[in-house]
C-alpha cells in the first residue's frame, strides 16, 4: 500500500520497491513505466536494489492481526519470538483476511489448518463474514 504519485516531505515516507536481480528490476522498471502511462504523470515510487532488510517496530507490523486480541494472543502462545510471528506464513495469510482480502469461502476451506483457538476463528470468520456482506 503506498501512494506513487505523492512526494512526500521525509525522505523516510517515499514510496519505494526492492529488487533482488535484473529480472525483478526490469519487472519493477515495466510496472513504473506501465503505471506513467495509465496516470498520465510522474510515478515518483523509488525503484532501487535491496541491500539489508531492518525489520520496522513490532506495532508496525501486521497491524490488522493485533487489532485482534484474541487472535493475536492465539499467535503469541504459537512463536517464541516478536519476529518468527510477523514473519510467519499464517500471521501474512491472516493479516490479509483482516484486511479484507479473502473470501469467506477461501477462509472455510483453510481456517482448520490455522490451528486456531475456537474464540479466535469465531472472531476471524464474524470479521471476514462482514467484509463479505458489505460487498
Amino acid at each position: 500500500n503506498h501512494n506513487y504519485i505523492v512526494r512526500p516531505n521525509l525522505l523516510q515516507y517515499y514510496s519505494a520497491i526492492f529488487y533482488n536481480n535484473e529480472n525483478e528490476k526490469e519487472l519493477c522498471l515495466d510496472w513504473k513505466k506501465n503505471k506513467k502511462e495509465e496516470l498520465k504523470t510522474e510515478v515518483l515510487t523509488r525503484i532501487s536494489p535491496i541491500e539489508k532488510f531492518y525489520y520496522a517496530e513490532f506495532y508496525h507490523q501486521k497491524y490488522y492481526v493485533q487489532l485482534e486480541p484474541i487472535i493475536m494472543s492465539n499467535l503469541r502462545s504459537k512463536f517464541s519470538t516478536g519476529n518468527d510471528l510477523i514473519s510467519s506464513p499464517l500471521c501474512h495469510k491472516l493479516n490479509a483476511y483482516l484486511a479484507g482480502y479473502g473470501s469467506l469461502k477461501e477462509l472455510n476451506k483453510e481456517i482448520e489448518d490455522f490451528n486456531l483457538s475456537e474464540d479466535a476463528k469465531n472472531r476471524l470468520l464474524s470479521i471476514v463474514e462482514g467484509f463479505n456482506n458489505s460487498k
